[in-house]
Order: structure tokens, then C-alpha cells, then sequence
């Protein structure tokens, strides 16, 4: 599994660096988003206003050998 760094925003104020174990990019999107959505530090200020987090970026930063 590799490492991934995924950035996210809630709005141009609001930004998070999520770092999540993950196979590809596309689940550490999910593993991100589901982390920040419904886990421990799920306060984003304007969420009910803005609604949703948006994906900005997401980087691999290391991967595992098998």
C-alpha cells in the first residue's frame, strides 16, 4: 500500500492536508474525504453553508515494496 498526501478545501479559507494509507488515487480521495466528513476533526466551519469538501490535490509520497 502506498502513502498519499491528499489536500482538500471547503472553501478558499478552509484547507486540510490529509495523510491516508491507500492502494491508488482514487481511494485515498475517498479514504480522505470520508475522514474529514464523518471522523475525528470533522468541523468544517462552512459546511452547511458551502456544502462539500472539494479535492485539490492528491499526491503519492511514498510507495511499499512487496
Amino acid at each position: 500500500m502506498a502513502r498519499f498526501r491528499v489536500l482538500l478545501a471547503q472553501t478558499v479559507i478552509e484547507r486540510a492536508t490529509v495523510w491516508v494509507e491507500a492502494t491508488n488515487k482514487q481511494e485515498a480521495e475517498d479514504v480522505a474525504l470520508a475522514r474529514v466528513t464523518t471522523g475525528p476533526g470533522a468541523d468544517w466551519r462552512f459546511k452547511d453553508v458551502l456544502d462539500g469538501v472539494e479535492v485539490l490535490s492528491v499526491q503519492q509520497i511514498t510507495t511499499e515494496a512487496e
